[in-house]
C-alpha cells in the first residue's frame, strides 16, 4: 500500500510538472505572437496616414501651401560697428646706468600702475635653502622700508585705495604699485623707498616661515598638487630647479642675512626692467623716473673735463679753482642722484650699469672739450647750426629704422608745440654753453654748466611736489659754494 501510494504521489508531481511547463510555452508563445502584431501596426500606420485621399478631379490644379517663415527676432538688433584697434607701442628708455624703462600711456581711466622685473629668483636659490625667494618676495614687503614700516604702509596705502605688493618667482623678484592718478607720487615715493631701503626684520621673517611650514604640512591635501609636483620631478628630475620643493629643514635655514644679501645682490640698474602704465604724460614721467634712477652720469662729467683740459690743453687751475671744481662735482652727486646714490653706491660700483654711467661722463667730458676748443676757432652760433645738422644727419635714419616713420610723426603730431619750444630752448642753451667756453676756462664754464641739475631738482620740489630732501639741500649748498669760490678765487 505504501508503495501504491509513492507511486500515485509521483505520477501526480510529474502531471503537475506538465502542466506548469505547459502554460510557460503558451505564455511566451501569446507574447511574442502579439509583439510580432504590434510591430507590423506600427510599421503600417505611417503609410496609411501619409497617403492623401484620392482628391476630386477640379477646373484648375491646386496649388501646395507653403510653409510659413520662420521668425528671425535676431535680425533687427542693431550691431555698431566695432572700433578700429591700434594697440599703442610702448616707450622704450635706457639710462646710462643700464636700467630699461618701458611707458604705455591709458588715459581711459585715471589710474597709474608701476612694476619692477628684478632678475634672479627661485632657481638660482642654494639647494640647502630651499624657499628663500619665497620667504623673500613675503617679508620684503611686511616689514616696509627703514623710513615706514608694513604695517604703517597699509595704512596709508588703505587710505588711499593703492598698493605695493611684492613677490618672489622661479626666475625673477618683482615689486608692483598702482594707485589714482592724483597719488601716484606718494606711491611711487614709497615704493621707491621700499626698493631701496627695505627694512628686513626678524619678526616677518619668522611669520613668512611659520606660513611656509604650514604649506608644507597641507600639500599633500590635493591630489592635483601631488600630481604636478611628482610629474615635475619626473620630467626635469627631483634636484632640478624646476622640480625642487622647500622642506621644513631649508625652510629654517633662512635667514635675515640671506635675505639682505639676495636685495643687495640682486637690486642693481643693469638687472631691473621699470614698466608704468595709466594716465600720465610720458615725458613728464620719464624726468620722474630718471630723476629716481639715473643718478650717477651727472657729476663725474666736471671731473672729466677738468682733466682733460689739464692734459691737452694745459690750463691747470688754481687753488681756488679746483677747490669751487671740486665743492660742484661732491655737491652734484647727492642732487642729481638723490637717495639712489647712497643705496648703490657699495659692491654695485662693479656693475655694468655704473661703467656705463661713468662712460656717458665721459663722453659728455669729451664732447665739452671738442666744444670748448671749437668755439675758440669758430663763432657759437654757425658752429651749433653745424653740429645740430649734424646730428640730425647721423642720429635720424637710425631713429626711423628702429621707430618707423609713422610712429616718429606721430609723436610730432601729438606734441608739436611741446617738441618745438623744447628744441628752442636747447639751442639756447647750448649757444650759452659755448659763449660761455669763450669767455672763462673750460673746467670752470663746464662744471659751472651742471648747475641745471640743481635748478631741475628745485623745479621739481616747487612745481612737481617732489621731494628734496637734507642730502640734496646740502648737496646745492655744496654747488653754489663751489660756483662763489670759483668766481671769487678761480
Amino acid at each position: 500500500m505504501r508503495g501504491a501510494r509513492m507511486e500515485a504521489g509521483m505520477k501526480m508531481q510529474g502531471m503537475r510538472l506538465r502542466a506548469f511547463f505547459a502554460y510557460a510555452i503558451a505564455v511566451c508563445v501569446l507574447l511574442a505572437t502579439g509583439a510580432s502584431v504590434m510591430g507590423q501596426n506600427a510599421a503600417q500606420a505611417p503609410a496609411r496616414i501619409s497617403a492623401p485621399a484620392p482628391a476630386a478631379k477640379t477646373t484648375a490644379q491646386a496649388k501646395p501651401a507653403r510653409a510659413p517663415a520662420q521668425a528671425q527676432p535676431w535680425t533687427k538688433i542693431a550691431i555698431p560697428p566695432l572700433h578700429t584697434f591700434k594697440p599703442e607701442q610702448p616707450k622704450r628708455i635706457e639710462l646710462a646706468n643700464g636700467l630699461v624703462i618701458f611707458l604705455e600711456e591709458d588715459h581711459e581711466l585715471p589710474f597709474i600702475n608701476g612694476s619692477i622685473l628684478i632678475r634672479g629668483g627661485s632657481r638660482e636659490e642654494p639647494a640647502a635653502k630651499i624657499g628663500l625667494i619665497s620667504i623673500y618676495g613675503e617679508a620684503w614687503r611686511n616689514g616696509g622700508s627703514t623710513a615706514k614700516g608694513g604695517n604703517a604702509l597699509d595704512t596709508e596705502l588703505a587710505v588711499k585705495a593703492a598698493s605695493i605688493e611684492t613677490e618672489g618667482g622661479l626666475a625673477y623678484t618683482s615689486l608692483e604699485w598702482g594707485s589714482f592718478k592724483q597719488d601716484f607720487d606718494v606711491v611711487f615715493g614709497d615704493a621707491v623707498d621700499l626698493l631701496l631701503h627695505p627694512a628686513f626684520k626678524a619678526g616677518k621673517l619668522e611669520f613668512s616661515q611659520r606660513e611656509m611650514a604650514s604649506d608644507i604640512a597641507r600639500r599633500n591635501d590635493d591630489p592635483g598638487e601631488i600630481a604636478e609636483r611628482e610629474s615635475a620631478k619626473l620630467v626635469y628630475g627631483a634636484a632640478s630647479p624646476y622640480a625642487r620643493q622647500p622642506e621644513y629643514a631649508t625652510v629654517a635655514a633662512v635667514t635675515l642675512d640671506d635675505l639682505k644679501e639676495w636685495h643687495d645682490r640682486t637690486v642693481v640698474p643693469n638687472n631691473m626692467i621699470v614698466s608704468v602704465v595709466g594716465d600720465f604724460d610720458s615725458a613728464a614721467m620719464e624726468a620722474k623716473l630718471r630723476k629716481a634712477f639715473d643718478p650717477l652720469a651727472r657729476g663725474a662729467a666736471p671731473a672729466f673735463l677738468a682733466i682733460w683740459t689739464i692734459v691737452l690743453l694745459g690750463q691747470v687751475p688754481s687753488v681756488g679753482g679746483g677747490v669751487g671744481m671740486l665743492l660742484i662735482v661732491v655737491g652734484l652727486v647727492p642732487v642729481g642722484g638723490g637717495d639712489v646714490w647712497w643705496r648703490w653706491s657699495g659692491p654695485q660700483f662693479r656693475s655694468r650699469g655704473v661703467i656705463a654711467a661713468f662712460g656717458v661722463a665721459l663722453c659728455t667730458s669729451v664732447y665739452s672739450l671738442i666744444d670748448g676748443v671749437a668755439v675758440r676757432r669758430t663763432a657759437p652760433v654757425p658752429y651749433t647750426v653745424e653740429v645740430l645738422v649734424l646730428a640730425s644727419v647721423l642720429l635720424g635714419p637710425p631713429i626711423l629704422a628702429r621707430y618707423g616713420g609713422r610712429h616718429v610723426f606721430q609723436e610730432l603730431r601729438k606734441g608739436a608745440l611741446r617738441i618745438v619750444v623744447a628744441g628752442a630752448l636747447m639751442l639756447f642753451a647750448y649757444t650759452l654753453v659755448l659763449r660761455a667756453y669763450t669767455m672763462a676756462p673750460l673746467a670752470y664754464a663746464g662744471a659751472i654748466r651742471e648747475v641745471s641739475v640743481v635748478i631741475a631738482a628745485l623745479a621739481g620740489w616747487l612745481l612737481l611736489g617732489e621731494p628734496f630732501g637734507a642730502r640734496r639741500l646740502a648737496g646745492a649748498v655744496a654747488v653754489f659754494s663751489g660756483i662763489v669760490v670759483l668766481a671769487t678765487l678761480g
